[in-house]
């Protein structure tokens, strides 16, 4: 039940293509034609704001959208292929110039730079990809923006190197990438945007165009079903009917046009293509199943939606049992309760496992208020069209691909397995040196690896079928335990088994995790002698391995792990943690977060000299990693350049990061760093105390691996709480009762991390934060199983 989500750069570009069909229906990955900045107000012209705020008058509001309706109908009526994109916006500004007298023009243009330049604000302008910073910041500008909008360039006067950046950014990433402006630069940009209007433009588009992404399914949604091995049991369908619905579903579900966006083909012929296409499905699929079977079918579909979806207005079910509007205001009371309730319960700072029971009383009990708001005669036609329980799977995968299998069941396959171990063998180099391996053993442990992630794939394993997975999964482990005796001598396969071992128990149990800590190693199992009882509890997921196991079987499994090590160093994993000599420090990094510059007090002039190095900086890194990408060359961001010439990287990276300290002052060099702790605090402050491969701040405080264990602990904890909520009927109603809940499920676990600091590290942290920054906004724990919602917006929730 849940919406269709699109990224905020390809929603802009969609908007943009049928605001000025510079790119009519373009993909995200076509070349950007230029749009004249006037054509981009015409979606906002109807909207109150815009004609108070341009004085329009009636006369000039009904022509205007006189001429919007018709070319819309032009757009919808033509391919894409045929529709002339420069004398269309040629024409919308011919007409908003002639319509709107000379003293509107100028408030014209400026509203129409606001709606562009916020239409292409993105978070990784505004706090580097993070979501962590606040504020609008006018001293980087989007790349797909100034190739979209001449005029904007026009303005900047932009330098060689700003330039060069827009040649060379390639298509795919053109949304990711900024270019920072000097201060004469940002001057510019706010003369082009003018005072901000008053009030919020809302835009307006065709929705006679919506279908431009994600339409992919265009058959009968339950014909995909009709895959699954479970469903084709229920509906005891022949092995003819099985090959006949195995034929008709790859025709039925790929658009006939071959893509949404086809050039040749008009939003109207693709509209009506899509429409006979599911009806020729549909109309296929009555002539292979029995009506009895049509039925059942049908009965399984209602079974997919989201609980209680009879109450949602959108929704077709409400509309088969004739749910009234009273019995829907009825039920956004009850869910509103519902969540009051569960954020009470699981702020209640009682064990994980009293939460737990509560909020399946709270659940239950929800169900049962729904139930009531229903009449006796909906109930019963509710029973009927849901039809008898089903416990299979409905597997809708009509694409392939990797099967799709619950945590428990994969929990189960994977118990008392060999996994990874040859990728970790390969890979990290600590354990490599820990073993003494050789290069030939490492040469063959890195083909090894190779050979068993090509030769146990599960992909072509029909969802569902659990035992081929099993036998998969088996075989591997088998492939593995052989290879590990052909690599490794005695010595080092038992050294390797307590590395192993001792890396599983540092890690927290999170509830989604494959693994149940270090009894789910081969043979550990068995050498403690689990119950069958007790290895239910860790496969479901429940109970934490510590509150399973008893004290002699613990003992047992320390016993195994043989002389400690430093397991954040050994299994460090280069693929992951690039090296800083060719990676930004987190403090340089985060010196590209424009929204900053302000705290750090950068005049004009630094300003000046900090852009052309933070430009030639990404185009150099771009350059010499084979494109650009997000947060190219951020060492702790999610986009570390891939190391194709690690000498220019290094080069490019010593040379930025010499010129931000020619740049910076001592105390700005100082507070820059203390933003780089907070920033990356406000995300997660248990990452920042205990993950592996921040070790800057776990250094500085001097964290024991006791207070690792135990930061691991409390975050895990809090995150079982977090997944309460989100989960069950209630789910995200339509207030922040839940999201808010998160927030102080957030805030409580930082004050519990923050307990365990010892006092002399309580004053070196307050020392590498300094004074808190407001614009920093703390991200919640989010939960498993969430429908919707977020954080909420920013502000309000300072550091």
């Amino acid at each position: 039940m849940s919406r269709n989500r699109y990224p905020l750069a390809a929603l802009v570009l969609f908007l943009s293509a049928v605001v000025g069909q510079a790119q009519p229906f373009g993909g995200p990955l076509d070349k950007p034609t230029p749009i004249p900045l006037l054509a981009a107000l015409l979606p906002y012209i109807g909207g109150e704001n815009v004609k108070k705020e341009l004085k329009l008058t009636p006369e000039q509001s009904k022509r205007l959208l006189a001429f919007r309706t018709k070319e819309w109908d032009h757009v919808y009526t033509t391919a894409r292929k045929d529709l002339k994109s420069d004398e269309m916006n040629k024409a919308a500004v011919a007409e908003l110039t002639t319509v709107l007298k000379p003293e509107q023009l100028p408030r014209a243009k400026e509203l129409a730079a606001q709606t562009v330049w916020n239409q292409y604000r993105y978070s990784i302008y505004e706090g580097r990809g993070r979501g962590t910073t606040t504020g609008l910041s006018y001293s980087i500008v989007s790349a797909s923006l100034l190739q979209t909008y001449p005029e904007f360039v026009a303005a900047l006067k932009l330098s060689e190197a700003q330039a060069n950046i827009l040649k060379t950014t390639d298509n795919q990433f053109r949304y990711f990438q900024g270019v920072y402006l000097t201060s004469a630069q940002t001057d510019a940009i706010k003369t082009l945007l003018g005072p901000p209007m008053a009030g919020p433009m809302v835009a307006e588009y065709d929705t006679r165009s919506r279908g431009g992404f994600g339409r992919f399914m265009t058959g009968p949604q339950d014909l995909a079903y009709t895959a699954s091995p479970d469903v084709q049991k229920e509906l005891k369908l022949t092995a003819e009917q099985v090959k006949a619905l195995d034929e008709l579903r790859p025709q039925s579900t790929s658009p006939r046009s071959r893509t949404p966006l086809n050039p040749d083909v008009s939003p109207a012929a693709d509209e009506k293509a899509r429409a006979d296409q599911l009806a020729a499905g549909t109309a296929a699929m009555a002539k292979i199943l029995t009506p009895e079977q049509r039925t059942r079918l049908d009965q399984l579909g209602r079974r997919t939606l989201a609980t209680n979806a009879e109450f949602f207005a959108t929704n077709t079910f409400g509309k088969e049992l004739d749910v009234t509007a009273e019995q829907r205001k009825a039920y956004q009371a009850v869910v509103k309760a519902h969540d009051e309730a569960i954020a009470k319960a699981v702020l209640a700072d009682e064990s994980v496992e009293k939460v737990k029971t509560a909020v399946t009383a709270l659940n239950k009990a929800h169900n049962e208020a729904c139930d009531a708001i229903l009449t006796p005669e909906q109930r019963a036609k509710r029973t009927e069209l849901l039809g008898a329980d089903f416990q299979g799977r409905m597997s809708v995968n009509p694409f392939g691909g990797r099967p799709s299998t619950n945590l428990a069941r994969i929990r189960e396959m994977v118990f008392g397995k060999y996994v990874t171990h040859l990728s970790t063998l390969a890979r990290y180099e600590g354990v490599q040196a820990e073993l003494k391996m050789t290069a030939e053993q490492v040469k063959k442990a890195e083909a090894a690896a190779q050979e068993v992630t090509t030769k146990f794939s599960p992909r072509g394993i029909i969802t569902g079928d659990d035992e081929k997975m099993k036998q998969l999964y088996a075989d591997r482990s088998a492939f593995v335990e052989k290879a590990l005796a052909d690599i490794l001598d005695p010595g080092q396969r038992d050294r390797f088994r307590e590395l192993m071992l001792q890396q599983t128990e540092s890690r927290p149990s999170f509830p989604f995790s494959t693994t149940t800590g270090p009894v789910s190693y081969p043979g550990v199992a068995e050498a403690i002698k689990l119950t069958a009882e007790q290895k239910k509890k860790l496969l479901t997921g429940g109970e934490a391995a510590a509150d399973v196991l008893t004290a002699e079987q613990q003992k047992a499994i320390k016993a195994m792990l043989g002389k400690p090590v430093d397991v954040a160093k050994v299994f460090i994993d280069p693929s992951s943690v690039r090296p800083t000599q060719i990676s930004l420090l987190p403090a340089y990094d985060t010196l590209l977060d424009t929204t900053l510059w302000g705290e750090l007090k950068l005049t004009p002039e630094q300003i000046t000299k900090l852009a052309p190095a933070a430009n030639e900086y990404l185009f150099s890194t771009a350059v010499n990693s084979g494109g650009f990408g997000l947060n190219s060359g951020g060492g702790n961001g999610f986009g570390a350049p891939p190391a194709n010439d690690t000498a220019k990287l290094k080069a490019t990276i010593d040379t930025f990061t010499q010129a931000a300290d020619a740049i910076l002052t001592a105390d700005q060099r100082k507070r820059l760093d203390q933003l780089s702790v907070q920033q990356r605090a406000a995300t997660s402050l248990a990452n920042v105390l205990a993950v592996p491969f921040l070790m800057d701040v776990q250094k500085a405080l001097a964290i024991t691996p006791e207070q690792m264990q135990k930061i691991n602990t409390l975050s895990a904890n809090s995150q079982e709480l977090a997944n309460l909520i989100g989960i069950g009927p209630g789910g995200f109603g339509e207030g922040t009762t839940l999201t808010d809940a998160l927030a102080k499920l957030r805030d409580r676990l930082d004050e519990k991390l923050m307990s365990e600091l010892t006092p002399a590290q309580t004053a070196k942290w307050k020392e590498l934060i300094g004074e808190p920054y407001a614009g920093f906004v703390k991200q919640p724990l989010f939960g498993l199983g969430r429908r919707g919602g977020g954080p909420g917006g920013p502000g309000g929730r300072g550091f």
